[in-house]
């Protein structure tokens, strides 16, 4: 017979997430860019640097997902995983295990990002690049060598910007992490955030905060991330944010379960749906 603390350390092994306890996707799509496409790149010294082709065409749209097609009466959600490529055992298992549909976002820390990131789209995930603000708490503690920086020139925070978004891989964009974006470095970051849009680049605001919306950039692709999880990956508080994901989409738009016409809900005699959301790529929900 098992001890009341033996099973409360199952249960707590049971309910504690894990992705080893994933299976492979079966038949992942790629996307139709794995390597980056040369009319949408330019060297700078030894960096390559995104840009807008010539005849118009930008990053963030040619390498994006193909649009998914979500029937009306599912509402849409859309999740990104960042800080990826550090490690690279946990990043492979986030590749091939979680759908396609799922954005991933890649640390410019990371050693291995071509690979891993290639190896993402084969998979069917759009890719992104985190962008590291200034720490709250710059004289004691650092977010690293191309964070932008409070102390630092503007010339300088462009270099960084430049070294963040550098890759010979397919990048549709940069997802912003907490830091400083207040009165204090608005103007800025503003300067920075028309750099991004100059390149065909989206940006992705997943500070948790209200700072980086702040900074007006017209004709900047971008979105505000509804819920942010950067502590706490307790089952409870992952739980919590889940449930809060679908009363936001069912409060802003009326559009996990499988999506049934609904030719094919009579037909299966389905009165009503539980989980009536779409999971879609992080692309679809920017607004330009």
């Amino acid at each position: 017979d098992l001890s009341e603390e033996d099973i409360r350390l199952r249960e707590l092994v049971n309910n504690t997430p894990n992705l080893s306890k994933l299976k492979d996707i079966v038949n992942p799509l790629p996307l139709k860019y794995i390597e980056t496409d040369s009319a949408l790149s330019m060297a700078e010294g030894e960096m390559t640097l995104p840009k807008i082709s010539e005849d118009g065409r930008k990053p963030w749209i040619e390498y994006a997902a193909p649009a998914k097609t979500v029937q009306p009466n599912f509402s849409r959600i859309a999740v990104v995983v960042k800080n990826l490529g550090l490690d690279r055992r946990t990043t492979r298992t986030v590749v091939t295990k979680f759908p396609g549909e799922i954005s991933l976002s890649f640390s410019p820390y990371g050693n291995e990002n071509k690979e891993l990131i290639a190896e993402a789209r084969r998979h069917g995930h759009e890719t992104y690049v985190d962008m590291y603000l200034s720490s709250r708490d710059f004289l004691r503690s650092d977010t690293g060598p191309v964070a932008m920086s409070m102390t630092s020139s503007q010339d300088e925070n462009k270099q960084r910007l430049k070294k963040t978004v550098s890759s010979s891989s397919a990048i549709g964009g940069v997802v912003v992490n907490p830091g400083v974006a207040d009165e204090n470095n608005r103007s800025r970051l503003q300067e920075l955030f028309s750099e991004i849009r100059n390149m065909g680049l989206l940006l992705i605001d997943a500070t948790g905060e209200n700072g980086v919306q702040e900074v007006p950039t017209a004709g900047l692709p971008r979105q505000k991330a509804d819920i942010v999880i950067n502590s706490d990956f307790t089952p409870e508080n992952i739980r919590r944010s889940f449930l809060q994901a679908e009363l936001l989409s069912q409060s802003k738009i009326n559009t996990f379960s499988p999506q049934y016409t609904y030719e094919e809900m009579k037909e299966k005699n389905i009165t009503a749906i539980e989980k009536p959301f779409a999971l879609i790529p992080l692309s679809e929900v920017v607004v330009e």
